[in-house]
């Protein structure tokens, strides 16, 4: 970035710098790149972000909300699943798809996998103090990302040894499974993950007809599902797609979970289907730990 066509101050100067090393980094590295106007309408926000993650990380900023999962036959709480959100100073509380990308791209997701998954324990655990009679799964989202490094595994068991955690209490749910790049390294991740007792999920409408073979050798537990096909004007095809889904997922006995289930009209269509597991704001929205522990103790879902 060069004086004074990037920047007249010290201050733009380096803004430029930043960016035009974010857009760098962003496709690779390992290249030399002068600050273009462009690259601050490609880059938008996601600098600001990149160079604020780790003061983020250190300051602990991250936090985990829950979404509870409602067994709809037995009016029972089955779940919840964990969902990251940035506590941002300025900006308030940020979704994942503002800065998981950026995170990707930095490296950073490795970073989220293991506090993830660490303070998901800590909770399970501390609900099992208050509920001990409960049995609540909680289920991570994984991206494709976070399941090429080698090692996933290894970290991820040393977790669960520093707390003495069984691994079934926990689901990993395995996102866009049908565009991995490198689906034999992944496989064998999410096999080794299986072994060491987690159970696994996967986004069904991220299938199609091809890689529901490749599903069957995942031994996984668990399909979730959108609420796309209970929607009048999705009609048809994502209909008939549910469909098979559901008969694939009763054939193997995979549990099948209907997620953003918005009104009493969802979770009557979706009990047409006889998909047993629900997840939603109509029962309600994700909450902190804290206020997991009260929704629980009044079992809030079976007053809705």
């Amino acid at each position: 970035a060069f004086y004074p066509v990037h920047g007249e101050t010290l201050k733009d100067l380096l803004n430029s710098l930043q960016i035009a090393t974010y857009i760098t980094k962003k496709n690779g590295g390992d290249a030399v790149r002068i600050y273009s106007d462009e690259m601050s309408d490609q880059a938008g926000e996601h600098v600001e972000y990149y160079y604020q993650i780790k003061h983020a990380i250190q300051h602990k900023e991250f936090t985990l909300y829950y979404h509870p999962i409602i067994d709809v036959e037995d009016n029972e709480l089955f779940g919840v699943e964990a969902l990251i959100r940035w506590n941002h100073p300025e900006h308030g509380i940020l979704p994942p798809y503002k800065f998981l990308p950026i995170m990707e791209q930095s490296g950073d997701i490795k970073w989220i996998g293991m506090w993830g998954l660490e303070t998901i324990i800590k909770t399970y655990q501390e609900l099992k103090q208050d509920f001990p009679k409960r049995e609540i799964i909680f289920t991570m989202n994984l991206s494709p990302k976070q399941l090429m490094y080698e090692d996933l595994v290894n970290d991820f068991q040393k977790l669960l040894k520093k707390y003495r955690m069984n691994a079934e209490s926990i689901v990993l749910e395995i996102i866009e499974y049908a565009v991995f790049d490198k689906p034999d390294v992944m496989s064998k991740n999410l096999m080794a993950l299986k072994k060491l007792g987690f159970q696994l999920a996967i986004d069904g409408f991220g299938l199609d007809y091809q890689t529901l073979s490749q599903v069957d050798n995942l031994e996984i537990d668990i399909i979730k599902l959108d609420n796309e096909f209970l929607k009048d004007q999705e009609a048809y095809m994502k209909s008939k797609f549910a469909n098979l889904l559901i008969d694939f997922a009763e054939r193997n006995k995979y549990k099948v979970i209907c997620e953003a289930i918005e009104n009493e009209e969802m979770l009557e269509a979706a009990k047409h289907y006889k998909i047993k597991y629900m997840q939603g704001y109509y029962y309600t929205k994700p909450v902190s730990a804290e206020s997991l522990k009260g929704y629980i103790g009044a079992e809030s879902w079976k007053h809705v």
